[in-house]
């Protein structure tokens, strides 16, 4: 999965604004890498990654036989979703339902929003393949979702 949303987290031992933050760790990055935007925790919040509601995903999509909308459709609108898949050379079933937030279509293909999971097992259910020929197509992390202050 290529990314254009992380999280880090850095504790600091001095106040510093989100703004100066950004500038100060912009200048250290290489070429191509840079902070677009910043945002304090509270201090008791237990980790960066406590905080993350959701991942946002896209991904780029060529002629498929399936009717992507009636997929996604009957997708979110199931309270399970059930996807088998091999682990440890044993075949089990996953839930993928309560780990999707959102699927929607785009101009190049779909836009995932996930709670938590991979992005390849849900393209997998969608798209009616193996979940190795989902690895290969081209997805992206476009987004990192934290809580609002308000509903945290």
């Amino acid at each position: 999965v290529a990314s254009d949303a992380e999280v880090i987290d850095i504790e600091l031992h001095r106040e510093l604004s989100e703004e100066a933050l950004m500038d100060s760790l912009n200048g250290q990055l290489p070429e191509g890498f840079k902070i677009v935007n910043c945002r304090q925790l509270y201090w008791k919040t237990a980790s960066a990654s406590a905080s993350i509601e959701k991942f946002v995903y896209s991904a780029v999509l060529s002629e498929t036989d399936v009717d992507l909308q009636a997929q996604i459709d009957k997708f979110l609108d199931s309270e399970s979703v059930l996807f088998s898949k091999t682990k440890k050379n044993r075949p089990i079933e996953i839930d993928l339902r309560p780990d999707v937030a959102d699927i929607s279509l785009n101009s190049n293909g779909l836009e995932l929003s996930l709670y938590k999971g991979s992005p390849f097992t849900v393209l997998a259910w969608l798209l009616e393949i193996e979940e190795q020929t989902a690895r290969q197509l081209e997805v992206r992390k476009t987004a990192v979702v934290l809580y609002n202050k308000e509903n945290r």
